[in-house]
C-alpha cells in the first residue's frame, strides 16, 4: 500500500484512489445493511401448502401428501448455522415426546454435512435434504432456522428467529393441551 501512495505522490491519482475506496467501502456497507435488513414475511397465515417433493437422506423423493401433513411442523436448517444446532435438540425433544404436531426438518445442507450434524446431535425426526434451497424459496424464508406449522393442510403459525421457537411450543401445548415438558 506504501509503494501505491509514493507512486501516487503528489498527484490527484492520490485523491482519486482515496474516493474510490470511500466509495466502495460506502457501496459495501450499504448493502450489507440492505441483506440484514431483509424482512421476509414467509407464506400468509392461512395458506395451503404448497405441492412439492422431498429428497430422503438416502436419495428417495417423496410426495409430502403421502406423509399425512394435518398437524405438522416443517424445520428448515443448515448445518453450518449456530442457531439450528443449538435448537435443533430441544426441538427434537419437545415433538418426539408428542403424538402431534408432527416434526419434519429439511436441511439446506448436503447429505453428508447433514448426516454429520444428525449423528452428533442424535435427532430422531426425519430429515429431507434441499441442498440448493429451493423449499426455502417456495416457504419465502430466509432465516434458518425456520419454523412453519401446519394444522390442517393450512400455515398456522410461523417463526423466523430463534426466540420464537418457545412461542410455538407454548402455542402448540396449548392448543393441544399436552403439556409435557
Amino acid at each position: 500500500m506504501l509503494n501505491i501512495m509514493n507512486i501516487l505522490r503528489g498527484s490527484g491519482r492520490r485523491l482519486a484512489l482515496l474516493r474510490l475506496c470511500g466509495v466502495g467501502m460506502a457501496l459495501a456497507a450499504l448493502s450489507f445493511w440492505a441483506f440484514s435488513t431483509r424482512v421476509v414475511e414467509g407464506p400468509d397465515l392461512g395458506k395451503a401448502l404448497p405441492d412439492f417433493a422431498w429428497t430422503t437422506l438416502d436419495g428417495q423423493t417423496v410426495q409430502p401428501g403421502l406423509l399425512g401433513f394435518d398437524d405438522t411442523v416443517i424445520a428448515f436448517i443448515r448445518s453450518s448455522c449456530p442457531h439450528c444446532r443449538e435448537s435443533l435438540p430441544d426441538m427434537d425433544r419437545f415433538f418426539s415426546a408428542r403424538s402431534t404436531p408432527r416434526l419434519y426438518i429439511v436441511s439446506g445442507s448436503t447429505p453428508r454435512e447433514t448426516s454429520g450434524l444428525l449423528r452428533k446431535l442424535a435427532i430422531k425426526a426425519p430429515v429431507f435434504l434441499d441442498p440448493k434451497d429451493t423449499m426455502r424459496e417456495l416457504f419465502h424464508s430466509i432465516h434458518t432456522p425456520a419454523l412453519l406449522w401446519y394444522r390442517s393442510g393450512r400455515l398456522k403459525y410461523k417463526c423466523f428467529r430463534k426466540s420464537e421457537i418457545s412461542e410455538l411450543e407454548a402455542l402448540i401445548t396449548s392448543e393441544t393441551g399436552d403439556h409435557r415438558p
